[in-house]
């Protein structure tokens, strides 16, 4: 059995510089002493501040686990910025990228000329992708105009795309309401890059965020391991699928970073 590997994102890291007040190289350092190897390097950042980001990752031997990045197919395919991010990608010897397709627009009329496109946009994604042995994942996005945000919405994604896998993203399917494990296991084959997101039902610290569901529950950040979403059963359902790529720890607000780094690595430690 191949040893887990742990990861987060670069946003962390400059949040965690922000907490602290001090600089990104010295958070850096922190985040990768306490055991995470790689970063999830969001792309329109990455490529804004490419020397800053390969700088880091080379100084502190991190990896780029994967890279999200926003495409808007909707508003029309743009094949250069295809070709760029692809590019990009490779020149950070990544091998993932997760892409978030689009939005509905608010006529609903319209939905099925752009999910269409957004299909048409993601099928010569993943074309262009075979070249550099880079895989696209999609992910249950948690946005109320997300076409991708819903079981039913995934599903349609990828019969229309066939080369396109999931991005298992533990704390997203709460956001529409539905049962994280069932849904989960529904894309278990496709699983090529794992988000852990914890959520937790009560509000810990009086600066949170309240993140409302669909239906209008409220939602708060939790460290992995220490909140509401069935984590050691979703990563055995990745591990069952023989997944070995990385685990990324990602806290869905900007604060607390370095508790929600330092708790959420011994729990992905004890238990992955």
């Amino acid at each position: 059995m191949s040893k887990a590997k742990y990861s987060t994102f670069f946003f962390h890291v400059i949040d965690l510089a922000r907490e602290k007040n001090i600089e990104v190289y010295e958070a850096a350092a922190i985040v990768r002493d306490l055991g995470y190897e790689g970063l999830d390097c969001l792309y329109s950042y990455t490529k804004e501040n490419f020397d800053f980001v390969k700088e880091i990752l080379h100084k502190y031997s991190f990896a780029v686990s994967a890279i999200p990045c926003y495409f808007e197919f909707e508003k029309g395919i743009k094949e250069d910025f295809i070709d760029e991010v692809l590019e990009t990608s490779a020149a950070l010897n990544c091998k993932t990228i997760l892409a978030i397709p689009g939005e509905f627009v608010p006529d609903d009329v319209n939905r099925e000329k752009y999910l269409s496109l957004m299909c048409e946009g993601l099928n010569l994604l993943c074309k262009k992708a075979e070249a550099y042995k880079i895989t696209i994942s999609l992910e249950p996005y948690d946005f109320i105009n997300s076409p991708c945000a819903t079981p039913e919405g995934l599903t349609y994604f990828f019969e229309k795309c066939p080369d396109l896998y999931f991005n298992m993203d533990t704390g997203n399917f709460m956001y529409v309401d539905v049962d994280t494990l069932e849904s989960t296991k529904l894309f278990r084959d496709k699983i090529r890059h794992v988000h852990l997101k914890d959520r937790s039902l009560i509000k810990n610290y009086e600066d949170e965020p309240t993140k409302l569901s669909v239906k209008g529950n409220k939602l708060y950040p939790s460290p992995v391991g220490a909140g509401v979403i069935p984590m050691k059963e979703l990563v055995s359902l990745a591990k069952e699928e023989g997944y070995e790529g990385y685990y990324t720890a990602e806290n869905s607000c900007p604060i607390h970073m370095e508790e929600f780094l330092t708790k959420s690595i011994k729990w992905m430690k004890e238990n992955i």
